[in-house]
């Protein structure tokens, strides 16, 4: 049921009836007198929390006889402020709210908010009860945030709810979000073309840009039909760098890097390090060098395994020859040679998921490392989805996060990231392992809900990704321990979280809920996160690190 219901306090009037009126008196020897009317009012606040049970449950005849026997009840209001219309609005029970207004109810009461049955009817998107609601003569509120609502909406690609937001005079098509985003971004990166229709004929601007400078074309496929739509309403070209060379997101080493391209003879294999559903990672020579190199696996004649083998495998050399950043594990050398493709790196002291492993026994990783690692996993993350086009991962756990010589995080596994320059289509999940799906969505227990749930998807997707790895890091055990990975993706998709312990620090509590929140437009960015988290660090808890602050202060040393 929406809201808390809270009994009249002694001694004050109930918020929850116009005439409580509560006057305790006390006379000696007798105890307390009460009043006919304050018996009433209890009364009629028993019946008051039974009916706003009755609307959340959608239980029309007990609702409908409960009015019938106290007509004053249609505008009870719970210790919120929130009316029986407000709840009836927001779960949507279209026919109790035409008997509650039939039977009087005020259809402009606000919350403590400020907000109005229209707005929660809008807000979970009730198209049918908020058009009964405007008949009546509902008006919006005035303490809504409409931008989240209207960026949210463009997201989902709810075309009517968009619509009813813009109709009302609630917001404009130009909103923008913490990060400078429009609806017209969401919309156009997601593809949604009757959403972009929409806030085009509405005045959005075609070339409204980002914090980052991003354009809504930056994000829309090529010769798809939001661009052409972009494009007709006088969006500038698309701007393009080193990363969109070829305009797709399937441009290779040898296409545009062909100083990448060794020889597989320069490679000498040592001792295997690990491995994956396709790929061997062994430690090697490189000219020299002692490096990683990631072989491709045979796949015993399966075409279909070989060929999704292959297509991981230049995608992860499509991305990673591109990047630079001190928290993205450095491509070396690639050889496309046929049987013989490699991938050569830097080498790696080990990974998160390592060192996780070995603790136990009470044993705990000390939260300023956390949140370091935390913070050059966040740095790593703000470059990629900061790129034009942005890059997503989409496969974020401790097992793709290398630890070098001086502990430092480097981000690797990219052979399911994409460069957002196509509409991200979101698959089914593997049947098999749910921790290892290399090839398809990302791992069960890290992966963000709406993955799992096989619904449209964009850069928040790390975001959430990134919230499970900090708190896999800050509880020292993974999330769901103990369940599979199948059955932690349930979890997620029902909007279930695991606890979040009343020892840790509230601002890192916090900063987990933003990032896991289940609506993706909620999740802040990844620049934004870093703000928080340079917070932290200025507040002491974060360890110093060797390579450099956030707030450019003097490096020092770190032995572990």
């Amino acid at each position: 049921m929406t809201g808390r219901i809270s009994p009249p306090r002694k001694g004050e009037r109930s918020s929850s009836m116009d005439d409580s009126g509560l006057d305790h008196r006390f006379d000696s020897g007798k105890g307390y007198k009460t009043k006919q009317s304050e018996l009433d009012d209890v009364e009629r606040y028993v019946a008051g929390c039974m009916l706003l049970r009755h609307v959340a449950r959608g239980e029309r005849e007990q609702a409908r006889k409960l009015c019938t026997d106290d007509a004053r009840l249609v505008n009870y209001r719970d210790y919120d402020r929130r009316t029986v219309l407000h709840l009836a609005a927001s779960e949507g029970r279209l026919g109790i709210l035409e008997d509650l207004l039939n039977r009087g109810a005020r259809p402009n009461r606000s919350d403590r908010w400020g907000g109005s049955p229209l707005d929660d009817a809008l807000r979970h998107r009730h198209h049918a009860v908020a058009s009964e609601l405007r008949k009546r003569g509902a008006r919006l509120g005035a303490g809504v945030d409409y931008g989240a609502q209207i960026i949210a909406a463009a997201a989902a690609g709810d075309v009517r709810a968009v619509e009813d937001l813009l109709d009302d005079g609630a917001i404009h098509a130009n909103a923008q979000d913490y990060d400078g985003r429009r609806p017209l971004h969401l919309a156009a990166g997601e593809e949604h073309l009757e959403v972009v229709t929409l806030l085009l004929s509405r005045g959005a601007d075609p070339g409204v840009r980002d914090r980052w400078g991003h354009a809504p074309l930056d994000g829309c496929s090529h010769d798809g039909a939001c661009e052409k739509a972009l494009i007709t309403a006088g969006a500038p070209p698309r701007r393009m760098d080193g990363s969109q060379a070829s305009g797709r997101g399937d441009q290779t080493p040898r296409d545009g890097g062909c100083e990448f391209i060794t020889d597989p003879q320069d490679v000498e294999l040592l001792e295997r390090l690990g491995g994956g559903s396709f790929g061997v990672v062994y430690r090697a020579t490189w000219r020299g060098t002692p490096v990683a190199a990631k072989c491709l696996r045979a796949t015993a004649g399966n075409s279909e395994d070989e060929a999704l083998a292959l297509k991981d495998f230049h995608n992860e050399a499509t991305v990673l020859f591109r990047l630079r950043h001190p928290n993205i594990a450095t491509l070396l050398a690639y050889s496309d040679a046929p049987g013989k493709e490699i991938l050569v790196s830097e080498l790696m002291r080990g990974s998160v998921l390592d060192r996780l492993r070995v603790l136990g026994d009470g044993r705990y990783l000390q939260k300023p490392k956390a949140l370091r690692w935390a913070t050059e996993l966040c740095r790593g993350m703000a470059y990629l989805h900061s790129r034009r086009p942005p890059v997503l991962h989409r496969d974020l756990k401790p097992g793709n996060l290398l630890l070098d010589s001086n502990d430092s995080i480097k981000i690797t596994d990219f052979g399911l990231a994409t460069i957002r320059v196509a509409s991200t289509e979101s698959k089914s999940p593997g049947p098999d392992s749910p921790e290892d799906l290399t090839g398809t969505t990302g791992s069960f227990r890290f992966m963000a809900p709406e993955v799992a749930a096989s619904k449209p998807y964009g850069r928040p997707v790390d975001v959430y990704s990134f919230a499970m790895i900090l708190y896999n890091l800050y509880a020292s055990e993974p999330p769901w321990r103990g369940e599979s990975g199948e059955s932690a993706a349930r979890h997620g998709i029902r909007g279930e979280r695991p606890n979040l312990p009343r020892s840790w620090d509230q601002k890192v509590v916090d900063l987990i809920r933003n990032c896991w929140a289940h609506e993706p437009a909620a999740r802040p960015s990844f620049l934004a996160i870093l703000d928080l988290l340079d917070e932290l660090a200025s507040a002491g808890l974060v360890e110093a690190d060797t390579a450099f602050s956030t707030r450019a202060k003097k490096a020092c040393c770190v032995v572990s």
